[in-house]
């Protein structure tokens, strides 16, 4: 039997537990701490839906199509690089004034929980209907997943971890104490 896909009590209660302390966000032990938790918490919850996605087709390989079956695995290969994203490595530097910055930072990891909520939404009904009901669920899918992706690399500009992060070197203008790092 199949089990409904919804975020537990317990993940959400994780994923709050790792929200982020933006105004910390100037010692650099504090941010790395603060993203790495956020992060996997975000991330063992895009891995299980991606699970959940790969074991409703696997389940029921004689009544979904080829196509259908393509469609999961595209899904998955978006989960991938969503996680791929998340693990961006380099710096932590706000890009902005904190006053800016970190309203915008909150009002992203919102938008990033609320569309992974509608996300396991979309995969627990997947698997539960017919072709067109598939279908449509797929096409919402794939936008949520779209949409997730651009959150998640607009949240990693404002920290300063846009794709030229992880070739930037080591000077730092996070404020560092020994005793930080």
């Amino acid at each position: 039997m199949v089990q409904a896909a919804t975020i537990t009590h317990m993940g959400m209660v994780n994923l709050y537990a790792s929200m982020p302390h933006y105004y910390t966000y100037f010692k650099r032990h504090a941010a790395n701490a603060d993203e790495t938790s956020f992060r996997l918490a975000l991330g063992r919850q895009l891995e299980s839906m991606g699970q959940r996605l790969l074991d409703g087709s696997e389940q029921r390989p004689h009544l979904l199509t080829q196509e259908q079956h393509q469609i999961i695995d595209l899904m998955t290969d978006d989960l991938s690089t969503i996680l791929r994203l998340l693990n961006r490595t380099g710096v932590i530097r706000l890009v902005d004034e904190p006053d800016v910055c970190i309203p915008l930072l909150n009002d992203l990891d919102r938008q990033l929980i609320m569309l992974l909520e509608h996300m396991w939404m979309c995969t627990s009904s997947m698997f539960c209907g017919d072709q067109e009901h598939f279908d449509r669920t797929a096409a919402t899918m794939a936008a949520c997943l779209a949409h997730f992706l651009d959150l998640a690399e607009n949240r990693n500009n404002q920290l300063g971890l846009g794709w030229e992060s992880e070739f930037r070197g080591f000077d730092s203008h996070i404020e560092s104490n020994e005793e930080d790092i």
